[in-house]
């Protein structure tokens, strides 16, 4: 995040603070409470119905259960590969299996 980001964030955060407690004042700290209940409840089970919905979306998909294979080359025969079987570092140096 950068910092003019940050700064909007911060900023916004406290506008919409003092905008809930003005509307909050206007009114009145019970009637407020019970529209905050309302709107707590509702996003809420929003919340719990995209995470399920997400949750199902995951097992259904057709990736395979594989681990992330990343590979880096610097210089001549060098290969690093992290999350595979095994890892070749430098000149054929193999890591992980027989030599």
């Amino acid at each position: 995040m950068t910092r003019n980001q940050r700064i909007t964030l911060i900023i916004a955060t406290g506008v919409v603070g003092v905008g809930l407690l003005s509307i909050s004042v206007y009114l009145g700290l019970d009637r407020a409470d019970k529209i905050a209940s309302i709107l707590s409840a509702i996003f809420g089970l929003s919340s719990l119905l995209i995470s399920a919905q997400q949750a199902a979306h995951h097992r259904n998909s057709n990736t395979a259960e594989s681990s992330p294979k990343q590979s880096q080359r610097g210089g001549d025969n060098s290969t690093n590969i992290q999350g595979g079987g095994s890892i070749t570092i430098g000149d054929n140096n193999r890591i992980g299996r027989d030599r």
